[in-house]
């Protein structure tokens, strides 16, 4: 059996998808190039464990899955970090409309100033 890079692409950028909403446009390119390696990197484990050099060789094979898993880490902390960047612009955005338009009338009512409330921190 062969993995189908197309599908598994496929696959991995919805997945994404699902979980990255409305800043998908901001990563789109970077996930669909990093599923096409993780996918061809899979078919080459799957099909150099089937019929090719991993076929006995258990400790090269288990190497080669690592870095297949460290790969699928970098991934995921590089799309979670972006989201991050996603969550602070939509705040900053949003923030700096509201309060603004607050101090705007504050302004013209010849009141003070409010100030902008900093962003949540991280989890």
């Amino acid at each position: 059996m062969t993995l189908n890079i197309e599908k598994v692409t496929g696959d991995l950028i919805s997945a994404v998808q699902s979980k990255a909403g409305q800043g998908w446009g901001q990563i789109s390119g970077f996930v669909t190039t990093q599923s096409k390696m993780l996918a061809n990197q899979g078919a080459w484990i799957t099909e150099s464990r089937i019929n090719g050099a991993l076929k006995t060789d258990d400790e090269l094979f288990n190497f080669f899955v690592d870095q297949l898993k460290d790969s699928v880490e970098s991934l995921a902390h590089a799309v979670a970090e972006l989201a991050v960047l996603t969550i602070e612009e939509t705040w900053n955005a949003v923030v700096g409309v509201l309060w603004g338009a607050i101090n705007t009338a504050l302004k013209g009512a010849g009141l003070g100033f409010l100030p902008m409330p900093s962003a949540p921190p991280q989890a």
